[in-house]
């Protein structure tokens, strides 16, 4: 029989084995990165929503409870732009505490000239609004506390408001 004669061996040379590159995975890096960018925006955001302008928390720490209410006649006027249309309307105003009700009827009189001046000012289209009713409270008690020197009214109140 024939015997197959094998290929002289090589020497084996001795090559530095390359060592296997460990691959970071890309996709979990990418992952944290959107994560922790969506988390400091949502910070940012959640933190200018959460901070009032200098006006808002000055007015937070101006609110004061309110003491006595004082209700005030009956007004009807004619509001600006034109004669046909007309408020008719009841309020009361609400006076800082220790404020009594006795100490503002002397000052009946200019307190109604104040509401009279912003009720004749405003137009029909503005007192139809939400926010233009809240807009004429707060022109009523910035002229009342005008007119009467100091601030002894926090609030106006409306008990009756009717345009035509």
């Amino acid at each position: 029989m024939a015997e197959k004669q094998s290929a002289p061996e090589k020497p084996v040379e001795d090559k530095p084995v390359k060592e296997k590159k460990r691959r970071v995975p890309i996709l979990p890096i990418i992952a944290i990165v959107v994560v922790l960018n969506v988390l400091l925006v949502g910070k940012i955001y959640m933190g200018r929503v959460a901070k009032k302008s200098p006006a808002e928390s000055s007015k937070i720490k101006k609110e004061e409870p309110v003491g006595v209410k004082v209700p005030l006649e009956e007004f009807l006027v004619n509001l600006a732009g034109s004669s046909e249309h007309y408020l008719k309307a009841t309020f009361a105003i609400g006076l800082r505490k220790g404020e009594t009700e006795e100490s503002i009827k002397e000052e009946v009189a200019p307190i109604r000239d104040a509401i009279l001046s912003v009720l004749t000012s405003k137009q029909a289209d503005e007192l139809a609004t939400e926010s233009g009713k809240e807009k004429l409270k707060k022109d009523m008690v910035g002229k009342i506390n005008k007119e009467i020197g100091g601030e002894k009214v926090l609030k106006v109140y409306f008990m009756s408001f009717a345009t035509q």
